[in-house]
């Protein structure tokens, strides 16, 4: 009985170590860098990069951007390396940005966390541009529409004597092709007179 004991006792403490050895080793991933440093002011098309202690597996990464609109938007996340992951920020609403990831450890165990940035405030640049493009658009518009419609219209006129005159050809055919069976009846007739 006592011999029991001592083998359970054994094999209690081995459970416990594994245990004990284990779960440090699961959390020993980390995060140990990012690029630019949170807090940093990003812009569209800014590429983050967050490197972590260990390999990661390719499977299970995933990471969304919500700016200060509150508009969310799913991220493609790549692997530059075996330890890092890399995303690209799409176009943002000026302010502060929360992106939020989420990856899987070489051991199978998922770490997740969020990190801000400062967007910068793409206002200026967009607003120039569709001004500039709609004050050019109405100046080619109008004056392609001015053009275009007098010929149509001019051409219409001739469209409508020429399919007249279309019309008046063959009612000319017809009045030709009545008069040479009038001239043959009229030949015919007479040959019939003539003894």
């Amino acid at each position: 009985m006592k011999r029991f004991s001592v083998i359970l006792a054994t094999a209690c403490a081995g459970l416990l170590l594994t245990l004990a050895v284990a779960t440090p080793a699961s959390a020993h991933t980390s995060l140990i860098d990012v690029t630019p440093e949170e807090g940093s002011t990003v812009a569209a098309g800014d590429a983050v990069t967050l490197t972590f202690s260990e390999d990661l597996l390719t499977i299970g990464a995933e990471a969304t951007v919500t700016d200060s609109a509150g508009t969310v938007s799913g991220l493609d996340v790549s692997f530059p390396t075996g330890a890092s992951v890399q995303v690209v920020l799409p176009d943002l609403a000026g302010g502060a940005v929360l992106v939020a990831w989420r990856v899987v450890a070489n051991d199978g165990h998922p770490i997740e966390g969020a990190l801000t940035f400062d967007a910068l405030v793409p206002a200026t640049t967009s607003a120039t541009a569709p001004t500039a493009a709609s004050s050019s658009t109405p100046s080619v518009t109008p004056v392609a529409t001015a053009s275009e419609t007098p010929s149509p219209a001019d051409s219409t006129p001739p469209t409508s004597d020429g399919g007249t005159g279309g019309e008046g050809f063959p009612a000319a055919l017809w009045i030709a092709v009545a008069a040479a069976f009038l001239a043959f009846g009229a030949v015919m007739l007479a040959r019939k007179k003539r003894p």
